[in-house]
Order: structure tokens, then C-alpha cells, then sequence
């Protein structure tokens, strides 16, 4: 299984890879290991908005909550807010809105 994401101004992130599937105690570990110390470093000023795919480790309940409590000042668009895909997108992959 792999993550990746991208923010809308272009920038694209090195994937992140799993063996086996990944639960919601995986992907946090990977937020918190690899996801937001390269977007501290790479929008310095917070200004992102992260949002994701229904993959069930993003929808997670515990999740949310991190998510929520982590990016409140930042931004954190929950599930109820992602917007409708036209296309299907590869599992993991995650929308990162920069501005």
C-alpha cells in the first residue's frame, strides 16, 4: 500500500510506503512520522488545508478527531466537507490544498 499526496499548487510528495494494508494506527503513525513534519517544512506560514479520500484509515473515527484536533488552526476539511470526485482516485491518495 502506498500514500502520497499533493498540494494544489503543484508540489508533489515522496510516497510513503506500507507492507499489508493500512488501519487507522498506521496511517497516523505515518502523519505523525512523515506527513506533517514535510508540510511544516515545505508551508511554513500553515497555509494548507488537508483534506482526503473515503479510504476507511481517513474516515476513521479517531482519525477525524486527530485530524480535527491537530489541524484546527491550520485547516482540516472532515469527511462531511470533502467535496464530490469526478474520477476515481488511486486508494491513499490524499488532496492537499495550499494557499
Amino acid at each position: 500500500m502506498m500514500l502520497g499526496f499533493v498540494g494544489s499548487d503543484g508540489k508533489a510528495f515522496p510516497p510513503i510506503w506500507f507492507d499489508g494494508s493500512v488501519n487507522a494506527t498506521t496511517y497516523q503513525k505515518a502523519l505523525v512520522k512523515h506527513v506533517f513534519a514535510v508540510l511544516t517544512a515545505t508551508y511554513e506560514h500553515n497555509g494548507y488545508i488537508w483534506t482526503q479520500d473515503g479510504a476507511p484509515a481517513h474516515t476513521n473515527k479517531a482519525i477525524q478527531k486527530y485530524l480535527e484536533n491537530k489541524l484546527e488552526s491550520k485547516g482540516f476539511w472532515s469527511k462531511e466537507m470533502w467535496p464530490p470526485i469526478s474520477e476515481p482516485e488511486p486508494p491513499g491518495f490524499l488532496h492537499l490544498a495550499a494557499h
